[in-house]
């Protein structure tokens, strides 16, 4: 119906260009002859008329098609989603009923393993570490590094030593597969040194404890530059905003971070991101103390990939020190052990130590420092 409406319109208006062009002869002689017309014109109006209407309706006819595939190609992919979704949970079910090896585990003990490992939290409490974000299979998404994990949730490791849970209850049950294994917590070593800083508010644990035997992360080692540089006020006071994109979470860690940017103390993992779960190692923390120090990387003071080195000259370690924290990995023990040295070490080109600097601004008094000497 619609294409024979849009046919007779296209004829009428061909009608009145006939009628004009007849217009302009007399009845006596004609320009043209009517039944010329009617065998020329009126086939060829009405063969325009009929391609223009076909042209019409196929444009229309197209773009329903493609709105319909649209449509088609929209209701198949959430089919198909569904359908991986569905198949994830089934396989952690399954997987649920295999062999699994049920470990008992103490606070600080870490589970990873190899890449496919499988490990479930059965009873305790345990948050992810590592350098990867675990893979929840039971719900089919991941989880990022320093999360509580899930009770009874079946996760897989996604890179080979790269991701895993650490245990944050006094005691916790985990179950493992596919090579998952546990590794001891090593026992702190320099528990004091943590209690004589957190006496002067310059060391802090979490809601879990001072966790001496896990590896600090990058944002806990900057915190713990700014708290030695007697900055912390200046920090919380921030309302600047950092060119990272990545931070998230705790909204005074977020501060430390762009007040540590602002003031030159930190660089990101790359110019938009911070990584601020990842965890610091040794020439990091030992960077952030030298520079507390006065000491200068960029003049040439000490290189960053020598900075433990460093620390031994000026006083922040001892060779045997250094020889554990080189097996270990920096721990937040070591931190604590460093930033406690760091306080009776003298600053670069000056008498005066690190503990007298803190006196001076006010951070701390000198009856706080003399408590806390050994």
């Amino acid at each position: 119906m619609r294409k024979m409406t849009l046919l007779c319109c296209l004829i009428l208006g061909g009608c009145a260009v006939l009628w004009t062009a007849l217009a302009a002869g007399t009845a006596a002689d004609p320009l043209i002859t009517v039944s010329y017309a009617r065998q020329i014109y009126n086939a060829a109006v009405e063969r325009s008329a009929e391609l223009r209407a076909d042209a019409l309706v196929s444009q229309k006819t197209e773009e329903l098609q493609s709105a319909l595939e649209a449509a088609v190609a929209d209701r198949v992919a959430q089919r198909v989603a569904d359908s991986v979704a569905q198949s994830v949970r089934q396989n952690a079910e399954l997987s649920a009923g295999r062999s699994w090896t049920e470990l008992t585990l103490a606070q600080g003990d870490v589970v990873t393993g190899p890449a496919g490992a499988g490990i479930m939290l059965t009873s305790g409490s345990a948050a992810t570490t590592g350098t990867a974000e675990l893979i929840d299979i039971t719900n089919g998404r991941t989880l990022a590094i320093g999360v509580v994990a899930s009770p009874s949730t079946y996760y897989m490791v996604p890179v080979d030593q790269g991701a895993g849970l650490r245990v944050t209850s006094a005691a916790a049950t985990v179950r493992v597969r596919d090579g998952a294994a546990a590794a001891r917590a090593q026992a702190a070593l320099y528990e004091d040194e943590a209690d004589r800083l957190n006496a002067v508010g310059l060391f802090r644990g979490s809601n879990y404890g001072y966790e001496l035997t896990r590896r600090p992360t990058r944002q806990e080692s900057l915190i713990m530059l700014i708290r030695l540089l007697g900055e912390e006020q200046a920090a919380l006071a921030y309302t600047g905003q950092s060119t990272f994109t990545d931070l998230t979470g705790w909204p005074d860690g977020i501060r430390y971070v762009a007040y540590g940017q602002h003031m030159g103390y930190t660089n990101g993992m790359t110019a938009t991101e911070f990584s601020q779960q990842t965890p610091a190692d040794a020439n990091m923390y030992c960077t952030y103390v030298l520079r507390a120090l006065g000491y200068n990387d960029a003049r040439g003071d000490f290189s960053y990939r020598q900075a433990a080195q460093k620390a031994i000259e000026v006083g922040l370690l001892t060779d045997a020190q250094y020889a554990q924290l080189q097996t270990t990995g920096l721990l937040r023990d070591h931190m604590a052990l460093i930033s406690y040295n760091a306080l009776w070490a003298r600053c670069s080109g000056s008498v005066q130590t690190l503990g007298e600097r803190l006196v001076e601004r006010g951070v701390v008094t000198q009856a706080q420092l003399d408590s806390i000497r050994r």
